[in-house]
Order: structure tokens, then C-alpha cells, then sequence
């Protein structure tokens, strides 16, 4: 398992835009089908990988249905190249930039926004505390692409 350093502290104001795309619903719920930049969650497929993310982080894994990995961090974080994974080996960076496939908010107090590029930046893709996806080729960014593996940065936002 694979901890990331502290990075910048926890965005306390909400975002506008997220709030606009913000569809996901609790843990258990699956927004409408076809919605754009809807974020459906699936049964666990694979709980021994969500118990490898940590209480208060957000856990990014290779593979859909939570294998390999988790990459996991406490933070915000703008620049997923800084974090090498040896399974991103066939991609340019070989970082966990565009190397998720499965994610999990497991986060204590704050929804979450994932963006396509570092410097948080270009589509996005929101996550409600305490859900996950098993595979991001089932769920589309803000674009209305697929987001299997198109994060590059992710905050923290909402924060109860």
C-alpha cells in the first residue's frame, strides 16, 4: 500500500461547478442512466481492495473492481504525475496520471472532484464522501467521455 504526503489543506468553500455536476448519489443509490458526468456506484465487487483505503483519503486503483493499488491520498493533490505506479507501465508517464480505473472517496468530511489534467484542471468528475465506482469506463467526466483513466489532479469541496 502506497501513502501519499500531505499535500495543500482541505478546500472548505464548495465549488460552483461541482455543485452543478454533482449527481452522484449515497453509496447506494445509481443516478439516472445516460446522465452526463453521472457518477454510478456499483456493488462492491471486490471489498478486500476498499478495506486498503485508508479512513480520510481518496484511494485511486489500477484495474476496475479495485486491483492494483490503492494509490491514496489525504489532500488535494494537482499533479498526479509526481506518483509513480509500476502497473502504469504501458502509459507515457508511468505516474498515476490517466492510470485510474477504480476509485473510492473514503474521506472522513469532503465530497471530491476529480479533474481530467494536472493544475486541477478540464473535465471533471464529483464523488460523494463514501462512494466509489468499480469502473470508470461505466461513468463519464463532465465532457460526457468515459473516465477510466483520464484523472491527472482531484479536491477535496463540501466539507461537513
Amino acid at each position: 500500500m502506497r501513502l501519499f504526503p500531505r499535500g495543500r489543506g482541505v478546500v472548505t468553500a464548495g465549488i460552483a461547478i461541482a455543485a452543478l455536476l454533482f449527481t452522484a448519489g449515497p453509496a447506494a443509490a445509481t443516478p439516472a442512466a445516460g446522465s452526463p458526468g453521472a457518477a454510478s456506484v456499483t456493488a462492491p465487487a471486490a471489498a478486500t481492495g476498499l478495506a486498503d483505503c485508508l479512513l480520510g483519503r481518496v484511494c485511486v486503483w489500477v484495474n476496475a473492481d479495485f486491483g492494483d493499488g490503492p494509490g491514496q491520498w489525504e489532500d488535494n493533490e494537482s499533479d498526479y504525475t509526481r506518483y509513480p505506479h509500476p502497473s502504469c507501465g504501458d502509459r507515457a508517464s508511468k505516474t498515476w496520471n490517466n492510470c485510474a480505473s477504480s476509485v473510492y472517496n473514503h474521506g472522513a468530511h469532503c465530497n471530491i472532484i476529480f479533474y481530467d489534467n494536472t493544475g486541477m484542471s478540464g473535465a471533471t468528475l464529483p464523488l460523494r464522501r463514501g462512494s466509489y465506482l468499480a469502473n470508470l469506463t461505466l461513468n463519464n467526466m463532465s465532457d460526457g467521455a468515459p473516465a477510466n483513466d483520464r484523472f491527472g489532479s482531484h479536491r477535496w469541496f463540501q466539507c461537513a
